[in-house]
């Protein structure tokens, strides 16, 4: 990774989360951008290049258990973590077999950052092993994030 170079993520969930991660996340140089409902997050994830997903569960017009199964499919190396105050039985299980490399409940103890960047290495890791091992023209779409059917 280049020092220089500005990370972005994606926190699709409710606008005090988006702060608090904008402002834990800023002191590495990682960008938030934030979506506060289903359709916001999905047009974001279109048109940028996001390092990796921060979900809530809660929308207006979904939840974030159907929102991370779409991520996946669509940008299946980009690491997705849920980071919500539901604690209910059966969330966080539910939200790893949706997809997600992490299920973080509020207010989270560790260091968000680090956590963060450990997640988006793994991630360019495997990006990077189905790159090698792909034929030249499925490279691109496998930079972008999309599945190769």
């Amino acid at each position: 990774m280049r020092s220089t170079e500005a990370l972005q993520v994606l926190s699709a969930g409710d606008e005090e989360t988006s702060r608090m991660l904008a402002a834990a996340l800023g002191f590495a140089n990682i960008e938030v951008i934030a979506g506060d409902s289903i359709a916001e997050a999905k047009r974001l994830a279109e048109i940028e290049d996001f390092q990796a997903h921060i979900l809530g569960i809660r929308f207006p017009d979904g939840n974030g258990f159907e929102l991370c199964r779409h991520l996946k499919r669509s940008y299946p190396y980009v690491p997705n973590i849920f980071l919500t105050g539901d604690v209910l039985a059966g969330d966080r299980e539910i939200g790893l077999a949706c997809g997600a490399d992490a299920y973080l409940t509020k207010p989270y103890q560790g260091d968000i950052c680090a956590f963060v960047l450990e997640l988006i290495s793994e991630g360019r890791q495997r990006r990077a092993a189905a790159t090698r091992i792909l034929p030249p023209h499925h490279r691109r779409s496998v930079r972008r994030g999309a599945g190769i059917i």
